[in-house]
């Protein structure tokens, strides 16, 4: 879910483009996203009562200089992905490393993928620097990213011959702009590897055309709409959540206001209802045989941080050698909302579970709500604690009410330590750290029951593993046994 939080810090105030992103979607049609990150908390939207989970971003601004941008521009190509992905047919390449030029991130995780024309092996375009992001779910891409002539072709999804256009309202601000139909391929080195997926709804943000954003979606966020790359701090997201839609049947059966519209021209649109072939979804679930899920697999980093990580997507559970659970410790995440329950202070008398608890890529840091932790004076959101915390918390599989989860301790658990530092201090030099933490904002109450939002520190030096919900219309061919879930090997 996306959330932008500005750190800055003293010496050279170096904005490091963060992100924060969760949240959950609702297949049966009552999700609800989850966002959480320092200053407001975003998600895409991934829930049938329209509030979204994303990828959020940040600003963290360092001591030291800015950290370089390794990333190249978004290249028009026929071929099926870029020279950067790995051999492997179901494995990416995944990069915490800046982001985009003229960007500068912290602890955001970025893939290349390649986009197509339905059915075309010309009208193509690889693109690097997409986020990638555990807590919404469908590929989004900035508008100005894209070549005139591949944008040309991507055919706009419509309703009764009306053009279909999505708004995301993150906790921070929003993005609007039109759902089209494309070719997703990522992974492998040549036209034919990797994996591919055909006919996938997508949202292009800040299309030009669609400059008139209506006042359902314009009324949440303090920063406006997030439309260029500079303001997302990415080219686009790719929302690999535990769900297919972003919307699910709630946004099939009813008008939600804030989510899916109709527009009779591009400046003129109403809220309308979304079918789930018309909703933006997780491209994972439409790929051959690898299509219940991924592993994340990144690698630990020091404890002062480091300059950039380089690790994997594996895509698929179960489906081949490289992806079995084995002895990872499996937590069941809730049918409604994609969450776990988190118990925190670990250990500790009258600790209340956290029960809309959730494991998000997206976000850049882990946050949760603490009061023995100072906040920042410069980094407001964050934490900064006078001397390293060493914490302890326990994840537990999600004991389900009908869409979320219950209080009553769920039957598999998982004992985590996890270190807290004081965030003025960061190194400017780096864009990774395991050790970056803030605050909920008060405001925060979705979902119910309390969070704990595990961001992309949690992930570094494990291998997690999420696996897509398998309702009967959700196009999953190879369901993951008790999925939705995430699962966590040391």
């Amino acid at each position: 879910m996306r959330r932008v939080i500005v750190l800055s810090v003293a010496v050279t105030a170096v904005a490091l483009g963060v992100s924060a992103c969760g949240g959950g979607g609702d297949p049966s049609g009552a999700s609800s996203s989850n966002s959480t990150g320092a200053t407001a908390a975003s998600s895409s939207s991934s829930t049938s009562t329209s509030t979204s989970s994303s990828s959020s971003s940040s600003s963290v601004s360092s001591s030291s200089s800015s950290s370089s941008s390794s990333s190249s521009s978004s290249s028009s190509s026929s071929s099926s992905s870029s020279s950067s992905t790995s051999v492997t047919a179901n494995v990416a390449t995944a990069e915490v490393d800046g982001g985009p030029p003229g960007v500068s991130t912290v602890n955001a995780l970025y893939v290349t993928l390649t986009v197509c024309a339905p059915g075309s092996a010309t009208h193509c375009q690889t693109i690097p620097d997409i986020q990638v992001d555990t807590g919404s779910f469908g590929l989004r891409i900035i508008s100005s990213v894209l070549s005139r002539s591949l944008a040309a072709v991507l055919p706009v999804e419509t309703s009764s011959g009306t053009p279909v256009a999505e708004c995301v309202q993150w906790a921070d601000g929003y993005s609007w702009g039109p759902v089209v139909t494309a070719d997703i391929q990522i992974a492998g080195q040549t036209s034919g590897e990797g994996e591919s997926a055909a006919g996938v709804p997508v949202q292009i943000i800040g299309a030009a055309n669609y400059s008139t954003v209506p006042s359902s979606c314009t009324d949440t966020g303090a920063h406006g709409e997030e439309d260029t790359v500079a303001a997302f701090g990415a080219n686009g997201i790719l929302g690999v959540g535990p769900f297919v839609q972003d919307c699910g049947l709630g946004c099939a059966s009813s008008v939600i206001s804030g989510t899916y519209y109709t527009c009779r021209t591009p400046r003129t649109c109403a809220s309308s209802e979304a079918t789930m072939a018309q909703q933006v979804s997780n491209p994972i679930a439409f790929f051959a045989v690898d299509d219940n899920g991924l592993i994340i697999e990144l690698p630990s980093t020091p404890a002062a941080g480091a300059p950039t990580v380089t690790g994997s997507l594996v895509f698929g559970i179960g489906t081949q050698a490289n992806n079995t659970l084995g002895s990872a410790t499996v937590l069941r995440a809730s049918p409604g909302y994609g969450t776990i329950t988190t118990v925190f202070p670990a250990g500790t008398s009258g600790s209340t579970p956290l029960t809309g608890s959730y494991l998000d890529t997206g976000s850049n840091g882990y946050f949760f709500a603490d009061a023995n932790l100072p906040a920042c004076s410069g980094n407001t959101g964050f934490y900064c604690p006078t001397s390293t915390q060493t914490l302890s918390a326990t994840l537990e599989s999600c004991t389900s009410t009908s869409l979320g989860c219950s209080t009553t301790p769920g039957t598999t658990a998982l004992n985590v330590t996890f270190r807290v530092v004081d965030a003025d201090t960061l190194n400017g030099l780096d864009t990774a750290f395991d050790d970056l933490a803030g605050s909920l904002p008060s405001s925060f109450t979705t979902p119910a029951g309390g969070v704990f939002d595990w961001g992309l520190p949690f992930f570094f030096g494990q291998r997690v593993y999420v696996a897509i919900a398998c309702a009967s219309d959700s196009g999953v061919s190879d369901c993951a046994a008790g999925a939705p879930f995430f699962a966590i090997t040391h």
